[in-house]
């Protein structure tokens, strides 16, 4: 009877504890499939976050643009500029519609660092023809350095101007396909020329008309 007894305790015994033991597993498993919760970011979290992110943007734009003009500066392309809008005005028209640049500080040498001009910053590109034709069929073809006149590169505010800073981004991001506005075309051939004192490749051009 006490040996009935032993035995059958110790059976209840085995069997009260091998459910715990097995159930372990199954609780980490079941912990495991249970969804984490994410940390929802408060609203002025995520304007710190957009305003990080667009900092670090910044940041990097600027150093890209002043590479590209380091580049031209090394080539020996930059000059300063003392043309004013009003010198220009009432000369030829350039394909744009504006006033054309007839390049008159072309001469003129950059002095010391690009960095430490006063005065808008030209590119002195070569006088070479574009004949080009966009995949739209519209006619790209030009001769920038003369009917449009050197770009500026840089302004008297020390902002990097729309060409090369359009030029320099897009050769980063590694653009191959260029869709914008027929207005835009007329820049087109001095961008090119620009990309090729650069050492960038050329993406292909589509422009449509606006809406």
């Amino acid at each position: 009877s006490s040996a009935s007894s032993a035995s059958s305790a110790s059976s209840a015994s085995s069997a009260s504890s091998a459910p715990n033991a097995s159930s372990a597993p199954n609780a980490s498993r079941a912990d495991a499939s249970k969804p984490r919760r994410r940390h929802r970011l408060s609203d002025e979290e995520k304007r710190t976050r957009a305003r990080d992110a667009e900092r670090r943007r910044d940041d990097r734009q600027l150093k890209l643009h002043a590479a590209a003009l380091d580049a031209l500066a090394e080539r020996g392309r930059l000059y300063p500029c003392s043309c004013s809008r009003a010198d220009r005005s009432g000369g030829r028209r350039a394909p744009d519609g504006g006033w054309a640049y007839e390049n008159t500080c072309r001469d003129r040498p950059l002095l010391g660092h690009w960095r430490d001009a006063t005065e808008p910053l030209r590119a002195r590109l070569d006088d070479d023809r574009i004949d080009l034709v966009d995949d739209g069929g519209v006619d790209l073809s030009q001769t920038p350095a003369v009917d449009m006149g050197d770009p500026i590169v840089r302004r008297r505010d020390s902002v990097v101007a729309y060409h090369l800073a359009v030029v320099a981004d897009d050769a980063d991001a590694g653009i191959t396909h260029v869709v914008r506005g027929r207005d835009i075309a007329p820049s087109t051939a001095t961008q090119i020329m620009l990309q090729r004192a650069l050492g960038f490749a050329t993406p292909r051009y589509r422009h449509h008309l606006l809406l």
